[in-house]
């Protein structure tokens, strides 16, 4: 008697690492590879048969929603494994230089149904090479390992590697967009956690490396620093205990630095809609009144004031307003302004980001940061992170403040 026929199911997903930083190249690759696929989605491709679907998501290490996030930090924690395995040769070094400049990733998610499950699952491969192959990228199944364009491992958590396996030509490959080795990465990271230690502050050291993206240009943390202090200002003249101004008057009071520095668009959406608005709650005026501290982080990125003392009491609000009033207009303010080197920037952002953390352990146990102002370190891990681009290109109020 014949057995009945048994439908059985393989899922399976890959990730395919490619040199290309935005979305719509990288579909406008899949496309010209997968002409039957249909685009459901402005950066998703679907494959689909009687046994298969296959869908392709591009996402990009710069992008900033959630599914991206989680997939530039588990590459980025790839980096860092991979920087420690011991595999000699220049191959292995090649390998580690092509995942530290990766843009983007495919994302290759199969679910088929049939009865053979090994060609289903060599096809399924056959796939993910294809894909490979339209992107220059390399592919990797969730389990670490690395592989060329047509399966062949380059490299694994034991270091072992096919010496058949070739990395994929450079012609789409650009700049390596993280300018620092995963070893310089974790060695700030050690130098940060010893001021702590020396501090007699906790230390985690789960706490991830601080990753760097393209630092700001002068004239955007220029542009920062003068809404900064419009929303400060604007908000102490609210707040003032002797003689409170009402919101006609405190856009009036701020109105000559708007003039000065032809800010109006230099503004964050929240930014702007608090300016705009009348009837601001007291608790909004506080929480805008502390942009002071941002004034001062951005005035020292900007080299007009060499202190960025420890995070233990607010910042100096009558200096940190007058070194901006010393300059007349936007051209002034940035020949004065010389950006800090970026190493310079990420010492100091991940410093604040293990202070934060500290804080927050702190609030979670209900006692006091020892030797913190926990206020001023949470907006200063903002600045920080903004100007050093830790977050990519991200917009000012979208900083992610968790540790």
């Amino acid at each position: 008697m014949r057995l009945p026929f048994v439908k059985r199911t393989l899922d399976r997903t890959f990730l395919i690492l490619c040199p290309v930083e935005q979305c719509e190249p990288m579909m406008n690759l899949l496309e010209l590879a997968f002409p039957s696929g249909k685009r459901t989605a402005p950066r998703r491709l679907v494959l689909r048969n009687a046994q298969t679907e296959i869908t392709f998501t591009c996402l990009s290490c710069a992008g900033w929603d959630e599914q991206e996030r989680q997939t530039t930090a588990w590459i980025r924690k790839l980096v860092v494994r991979y920087g420690k395995v011991q595999s000699p040769g220049p191959r292995a070094q090649a390998l580690l230089d092509r995942l530290y400049s990766c843009g983007g990733v495919v994302r290759m998610d199969a679910s088929c149904v049939g009865r053979d499950l090994p060609r289903m699952s060599e096809s399924v491969t056959g796939v993910a090479c294809e894909c490979a192959r339209a992107v220059r990228g390399l592919v990797t199944d969730l389990s670490g390992s690395v592989y060329d364009e047509n399966f062949r491992l380059l490299l694994d958590w034991n270091g072992a590697a096919d010496p058949q396996a070739t990395l994929p030509p450079m012609d789409l490959c650009p700049q390596p967009v993280w300018n620092e080795t995963p070893a310089e990465l974790l060695l700030r990271k050690k130098r940060s956690m010893e001021i702590l230690r020396a501090r007699q502050l906790p230390v985690n050291e789960e706490l991830p490396v601080i990753w760097p993206g393209s630092a700001r240009t002068v004239e955007a943390v220029c542009r920062r620093a003068v809404a900064l202090l419009v929303v400060a200002l604007y908000s102490e003249c609210r707040l003032d205990e002797e003689d409170p101004l009402d919101h006609e008057q405190a856009r009036a009071y701020v109105q000559p630095i708007l003039e000065t520095y032809q800010a109006e668009d230099f503004f964050s959406p929240k930014e702007w809609a608090y300016l705009e608005n009348p009837a601001s709650s007291r608790m909004e005026q506080i929480q805008f009144a502390w942009q002071y501290e941002n004034v001062w982080v951005m005035e020292w990125a900007l080299g007009l004031t060499d202190e960025l003392p420890w995070p233990d009491r607010i910042c100096d609000v009558p200096r940190a307003a007058g070194i901006m009033r010393e300059h007349y207009g936007m051209e002034q303010l940035i020949q004065a302004a010389r950006l800090r080197p970026q190493s310079e920037l990420l010492d100091a952002a991940d410093l604040i980001y293990r202070l934060h953390w500290c804080c927050n352990q702190a609030r979670l146990q209900g006692t006091a940061p020892q030797s913190l102002d926990a206020g001023v370190v949470m907006e200063r891990h903002r600045g920080l992170f903004w100007v050093a681009g830790c977050d990519g290109a991200v917009e000012w109020d979208d900083v992610n403040l968790s540790t």
